[in-house]
């Protein structure tokens, strides 16, 4: 992911989030060479989280309070989505349905015209 804004779109509590990604899928071939796969048009989930909440035991759980799919080639993208609910941070794939070597830039939190909320 690149990056991210939000802002409100004039109705109670209700905020529209907009994000570039950058999708490249590859596969290794049987000398163990990554090869990159030029005709990707995959579906990816993008999730919006919100507060945490505490469970009985203290653990923290994370609340995807909006979901939704995009069919998206490789490359780069600018996305927007409408969401109730003032969202801490966006995630691609966020079921992880994708073999992916780093999933830890898949996700990040939400900027608020260039502040974080």
């Amino acid at each position: 992911m690149i990056s991210n804004h939000i802002k409100p779109t004039g109705r109670p509590n209700e905020y529209t989030v907009s994000l570039i990604v950058h999708l490249a899928k590859s596969w290794l071939n049987d000398k163990g060479q990554e090869i990159p796969a030029m005709d990707m048009n995959d579906y990816f989930d993008i999730g919006l989280y919100g507060d945490d909440t505490k469970a009985k035991d203290g653990r923290n759980i994370g609340h995807i309070i909006k979901q939704q799919r995009f069919k998206l080639t490789a490359g780069d993208h600018e996305l927007r989505l409408v969401v109730r609910g003032k969202p801490k941070a966006v995630v691609l794939d966020p079921q992880a349905y994708q073999i992916d070597r780093n999933p830890n830039d898949n996700w990040r939190d939400i900027q608020w015209y260039g502040i974080r909320l």
